[in-house]
């Protein structure tokens, strides 16, 4: 595992950086005449080791840290032609579960395409009320036409006991 590694390896790059702002910075001037402060290529030619080592190391690091998050790619082939496979069996099996819906749908809407409407159920309603107001007087006038019978039997039979 790298982790161990890069806290020192940042205080290595801390090191090196600070190595180079300070070997880099223009030297003031010298009271000396004659004596000519360094240039950044002096300096770097004289402390080349300095910069290139901790470069190097920390590449390497980089690249190994790299390797650890990423998959190569004959691995992300194997993974993706798997992962292709997986959508496909997916996709036939939504155009399957598409279908079977699809033809679950076209049976009921051929089942309740006899049932009636909001407005028929209402006017059924509205005609079963009407007739029952009408029943409702044939049961009155049934019951006053029995009552009218019965008092003409009763009047036929009192007129047939006394002849």
């Amino acid at each position: 595992m790298i982790w161990p590694v890069l806290p020192r390896f940042g205080f290595v790059l801390l090191l090196a950086g600070l190595l180079t702002v300070a070997l880099t910075r223009a030297a003031p001037a010298s009271a000396v005449p004659g004596v000519v402060a360094p240039s950044l290529l002096d300096v770097l030619q004289r402390w080349w080791w300095a910069v290139v080592g901790p470069g190097a190391f920390g590449f390497g690091v980089l690249i190994l840290y790299l390797r650890s998050q990423f998959v190569p790619g004959s691995e992300f082939r194997k993974q993706s032609e798997h992962v292709n496979k997986a959508l496909a069996g997916l996709e036939e099996r939504l155009d399957g579960l598409a279908s079977r819906t699809e033809r679950r749908l076209q049976q009921l809407e051929t089942a309740t395409e006899h049932l009636p409407t909001k407005d028929a159920f209402h006017a059924l309603a509205l005609h079963v009320e009407r007739q029952g107001t009408e029943i409702t007087a044939l049961r009155d006038t049934q019951r006053a036409t029995a009552e009218g019978v019965k008092r003409i039997e009763e009047f036929l039979i009192s007129q047939g006991t006394k002849r």
